[in-house]
């Protein structure tokens, strides 16, 4: 049940949420603000935060309110959530003002929880995911709809316990760089693996980009904001869809946390497709042009129009 619950979020975790049947059923949709705490606290505090539901149906909504944990981010940048406890949870610590909410057609309705840190939680990063679960009956769906789905949106929490070991993103590692060596058509898929062994999120800036070596012609593509879980790795993919002329090129990747970066590049060489096809038929006007003499000396011979001359040896005159 909740690996289904899980692609069910997954799918609709970064926008407003809706759902829709045939044959006239109600399609009920859920909007969250904000999407993602990014929170520093102290060991032993407790603080209240607040989330606004928003139901953009034109029917009442009740939703379902409970928390899970984030065991990783993926390739994509969304969370996967775990299937037990994980090993940096902050689920235990959140306590909900309500489970059980009923969101009114149109309202914005504002629903508050309360992070209880213990007092002896080590530095570090904590994640947690608290879910919204719409709970539907059966009058929602078209009756002969052979699947119902039901709407689901999270809110994710990141929390920092202060103290010693934090760092910056110069203090990550790039653990592979890859992109083909050699190019001969687009896109152009550069992959990057960055390893975070501190306990520590780390949260910056990503950029990926391309260079001519020779022209300096650079081709740019923006990741965004992204967060490095702790001691986990995580897989950056950037797609160049541009053509590219025929020569060498610099990819890189460019992490940036205020005046602190971390940058991996990789060299490749770029051959298009049409420029080999040129290639091949420019040799073969080439060779063409080349034998053609010897061709049509062939062609006069096999055609008797052009026959060697006999060698005749001069005799010596006598006077």
């Amino acid at each position: 049940m909740k690996k289904i619950l899980t692609l069910i979020i997954i799918a609709l975790i970064l926008t407003p949420i809706g759902t829709s049947a045939q044959g006239g059923a109600i399609s009920p949709t859920i909007g969250v603000t904000p999407a993602k705490f990014f929170e520093t606290v102290q060991p032993g505090s407790k603080t209240e935060y607040t989330i606004r539901l928003r139901n953009l149906g034109s029917d009442s909504l009740p939703l379902a309110a409970s928390t899970t944990d984030i065991d990783d981010i993926s390739d994509e940048g969304v969370p996967i959530f775990a299937e037990t406890v994980a090993k940096r949870s902050a689920a235990a610590w959140i306590t909900l003002k309500e489970a059980d909410i009923i969101v009114a057609a149109g309202e914005t309705k504002t629903v508050s929880y309360t992070l209880n840190v213990p007092q002896d939680a080590a530095p570090g990063g904590y994640t947690a995911a608290i879910i919204f679960q719409a709970q539907l009956p059966s009058f929602y769906f078209d009756l002969d709809a052979s699947t119902r789905i039901l709407p689901a949106v999270s809110v994710l929490a990141f929390f920092t316990v202060a103290g010693a070991g934090e760092i910056t993103v110069d203090q990550v590692s790039i653990e592979q760089l890859r992109v083909p060596r050699v190019v001969v058509s687009t896109p152009i898929s550069l992959v990057a693996n960055v390893k975070n062994d501190s306990s520590f999120f780390v949260q910056t800036d990503a950029e990926a980009t391309i260079q001519n070596v020779i022209t300096k012609r650079v081709s740019s593509s923006k990741l965004g904001t992204v967060i490095l879980l702790p001691e986990k790795s995580r897989r950056f993919i950037a797609a160049f869809e541009q053509s590219f002329l025929p020569g060498v090129y610099s990819a890189s990747i460019n992490f940036k946390q205020g005046d602190k970066t971390l940058v991996g590049a990789v060299k490749f060489i770029a051959i298009p497709w049409p420029f080999i096809i040129t290639l091949i038929l420019l040799a073969i006007l080439a060779i063409g042009f080349a034998g053609r003499k010897r061709l049509r000396h062939a062609w006069a011979v096999l055609r008797g129009q052009d026959l060697p001359t006999p060698h005749r040896t001069r005799r010596p005159t006598i006077r």
